[in-house]
């Protein structure tokens, strides 16, 4: 094996490795926020489940969390299921994107 051959192999194994390297640690992270969240309920917080339901946390106790949906009604969850805080969600509103002008690649005309 000659000195182009074991650099071409060296390239692509840093190809490989490195994507499902930064992959982990982007998973991670999210994992440690999601962890920290869910450790930190107070009553009063609102927060969105991982269906996608909005609620204000009445109680946190251990594995389960109560949340008020709507009027008064209190469903029970684990918080495993409490996915992030809506004030965090409302933070990241997606704005609308427009052309920048008519050659803009991101807006193909029809």
């Amino acid at each position: 094996m000659n000195g182009t051959q074991l650099l071409l192999l060296l390239v692509l194994a840093v190809l490989v490795i490195l994507p499902s390297f930064m992959s982990m640690r982007a998973q991670r992270k999210r994992q440690a926020q999601m962890q920290k969240l869910q450790s930190s309920l107070q009553a009063g917080q609102e927060v969105i489940t991982a269906g996608g339901l909005h609620g204000t946390v009445v109680e946190a106790r251990g594995e389960q969390v109560d949340l008020q949906v709507k009027d008064g009604t209190v469903m029970t969850f684990d918080t495993m299921a409490i996915v992030r805080s809506a004030d965090a969600a409302s933070a990241n509103t997606n704005v609308p994107v427009e052309a920048e002008d008519e050659s803009d690649e991101r807006f193909p005309k029809l």
